[in-house]
This record gives C-alpha cells, sequence and structure tokens, in this order.
C-alpha cells in the first residue's frame, strides 16, 4: 500500500495516509449499516480489534467525531400507568 495523503475536511487540516483514509471508509460505512461493530467487522472481513483501535485514532487526529454518529440515536421509553401508556422520546445530544 502506498503512503500517499489526503487532505482531511474541517478545522483540523490533517494529510490522511492511504491507511487512515482506508479506515475512515469503514468507519463511515459502519456508522450508515446499522450495524454494531463486531457485525459490521465480522461481515467486512476485518479484525474487531482493529476497528476499534482505528475509531479511536481516527478521533484522536481529527477525522471523525468524538463518537457521535451525525445522526445521534433516539431512545423511546414506554411507562404504564393505569390510566395510559405515556411515551417519553429521549435524544442522545
Amino acid at each position: 500500500m502506498q503512503n500517499t495523503t489526503n487532505q482531511l475536511g474541517g478545522p483540523s487540516g490533517h494529510k490522511l495516509t492511504e491507511v487512515q483514509r482506508f479506515w475512515l471508509q469503514h468507519y463511515q460505512a459502519w456508522q450508515t449499516s446499522g450495524k454494531n461493530q463486531v457485525a459490521y467487522a465480522r461481515e467486512h472481513g476485518l479484525a474487531v480489534k482493529s476497528l476499534y483501535y482505528w475509531k479511536k485514532r481516527l478521533w484522536q487526529i481529527g477525522a471523525i467525531d468524538a463518537g457521535l454518529s451525525s445522526t445521534p440515536p433516539v431512545f423511546q421509553l414506554k411507562f404504564r400507568s393505569s390510566e395510559k401508556q405515556n411515551n417519553l422520546l429521549i435524544a442522545n445530544e
């Protein structure tokens, strides 16, 4: 694999190596897959530990946000009362 670089978008201005771009593409694909990291890694023949490592490493160099996807998950909690069922939606911000 060549060690070519690519300008990273955003304020950090870091250049990414080919290896970093490879893992960034997998990170982005995992984020949109709807699967957990283990399932995604296994499906794509990646070592689970490597996906965890590169998620942390890409965050450290500013290539990704601090572990949050662009669309925060929404949790729905259901409470039952004697009169009616109440729903509470909580967005993870």
